[in-house]
C-alpha cells in the first residue's frame, strides 16, 4: 500500500514526465523546423536539454536518488568525523552556489538584453524562457543538496517554496514546449522563415 510521499512521489514523478516527453517532441519538431523553415540549431539542444533533465528528475523522485545522494554526502561527512561542522562546509557550498548563479544569471540577463530575443514574440523567446525554467530547477535542486539549515527553513517550511519553484518550473516548460509546438506548426502551414525568433 503506498502512503502518502510515496504516492506524492509517484505523481511529481508523473509530473516530471509529462514535462519531459513535452519538451522532447519540442525537439524534434524545431530539429525539423530547421531544415523546413530555417530555425537556428540552439532550439533543439535547448529542448533536448529540458527533456533530459526532467526525464533525469522523474527517475531520481520516483527510485529516491536525490535524498539517497544527500543522505551518502551525510554518511561521507560522518565517516570523516566532520559532522558535528558541516554547516561551514554547507554555509560554503552554499555561498558558491548562490555567487555563480548570481553571475550567470547576470551575464546571462545581459546577454538577453544585448540580443534582443525577450523583445520580440516568437519561437527563439519561448525557448530561452524554457532554458530559464531549467536554470532555476537546477538551482533549487543543488540548493536541495546542500541542505543549509537556513535554505533548508526557506524551501520547506511555511510557504513551501520548494513545491512552488520545483512545480513551477516543470509546468512552466510543459506550457512552452506546448506553445512552442503548436506555434511551430502554424509557421510551418504558412510557410513563413522570418517570425521565428
Amino acid at each position: 500500500m503506498l502512503h502518502g510521499p510515496s504516492l506524492l512521489g509517484t505523481f511529481a514523478s508523473l509530473f516530471y514526465l509529462v514535462a519531459g516527453v513535452l519538451a522532447f517532441r519540442t525537439m524534434l519538431a524545431a530539429r525539423d523546423g530547421q531544415a523546413t523553415i530555417g530555425l537556428p540549431r540552439w532550439h533543439a539542444r535547448v529542448w533536448l536539454a529540458a527533456s533530459a533533465l526532467f526525464f533525469l528528475c522523474a527517475v531520481s523522485r520516483q527510485f529516491g536518488l536525490e535524498e539517497a545522494l544527500r543522505a551518502s554526502l551525510r554518511g561521507e561527512l560522518q565517516v570523516g568525523q566532520i559532522y558535528e561542522t558541516r554547516r561551514d562546509y554547507q554555509s560554503v557550498f552554499a555561498s558558491v552556489i548562490i555567487v555563480i548563479a548570481a553571475g550567470v544569471c547576470t551575464a546571462g540577463g545581459v546577454a538577453l538584453v544585448r540580443s534582443g530575443l525577450m523583445r520580440r514574440k516568437g519561437l527563439s523567446r519561448t525557448t530561452v524562457l524554457a532554458g530559464l525554467a531549467c536554470g532555476a530547477m537546477i538551482l533549487l535542486i543543488l540548493l536541495r543538496l546542500v541542505s543549509l539549515h537556513m535554505l533548508d527553513a526557506v524551501l520547506y517550511r511555511g510557504p513551501r517554496l520548494n513545491w512552488f519553484a520545483d512545480l513551477g518550473a516543470t509546468l512552466a516548460v510543459a506550457v512552452l514546449a506546448r506553445h512552442y509546438h503548436v506555434s511551430l506548426r502554424a509557421l510551418s502551414r504558412r510557410g513563413s522563415r522570418s517570425r521565428y525568433s
